[in-house]
């Protein structure tokens, strides 16, 4: 299996966990999963490998992997992550960002506004990782970047179950939000971007708990 189909094996299974085809909690079998998605066990080891840096997914050494449930508790450790790490990126970005990351943020932004028009959650909730994984990249910095993949891998299973238990009525509300950052980086303005990130992420970070029920009771999709 060359590269790219190696690479379409990781992006077919971060969809398969992040929409809820594979359910949380139950051990899977890398034997099912290389039937199903029609991969070598070698490419599907590579794409479990990438779904563990990205938190989806918690390997069993020679058995499977499990799909950790939702919770409040993690909920809110990765919403004190991405308010924390996010407000530095985009003050560094503000710095340093370069035509081709607005580019790319831009094309992503048309993608999510696709998407809403559509109602495909997935690709909604996969355009707002790219965005939030751009911001990271614009600071220039590597290690920012791996950090953002990770964090937002993990996010990416809160969004879409919000999303989902909405019937998508909330899905517009991400795509204002990230054009306003977005412009903010264009006149290069940190403290603006700064501002505009915490308004954006206190919206998600108030919404997602009560939508899932996340407290007293936890909602299992």
């Amino acid at each position: 299996m060359n590269e790219r189909a190696a690479h379409t094996v990781a992006e077919e299974l971060r969809r398969m966990i992040v929409a809820g085809e594979l359910a949380a909690g139950p051990q899977m079998a890398e034997s099912y999963l290389s039937d199903a998605l029609k991969c070598s066990p070698a490419s599907l080891g590579d794409a479990i490998h990438q779904m563990c840096q990205e938190h989806l997914v918690v390997a069993l050494p020679g058995r499977g992997f499990v799909i950790p449930a939702l919770s409040a508790a993690d909920f809110h450790q990765l919403a004190e992550a991405q308010l924390s790490m996010t407000t530095m990126w985009v003050v560094l970005a503000a710095e340093r960002t370069q035509t081709r990351h607005l580019d790319q943020m831009r094309a992503t932004l048309s993608r999510q506004e696709s998407a809403i028009e559509a109602l495909d959650l997935y690709s909604l909730v996969d355009n707002d990782r790219r965005f939030h994984i751009l911001l990271a990249e614009a600071t220039g910095n590597s290690y920012f970047t791996d950090a953002g993949t990770r964090l937002h891998g993990r996010l990416s299973l809160y969004a879409y179950q919000a999303y989902k238990a909405t019937e998508g009525s909330i899905a517009g509300q991400a795509v204002p939000g990230h054009r306003a950052i977005m412009e903010a980086l264009e006149k290069g303005d940190p403290a603006l971007a700064e501002e505009r990130v915490r308004t954006h992420i206190g919206e998600g970070k108030g919404a997602i708990p009560s939508i899932l029920r996340l407290g007293a009771e936890t909602e299992e999709s």
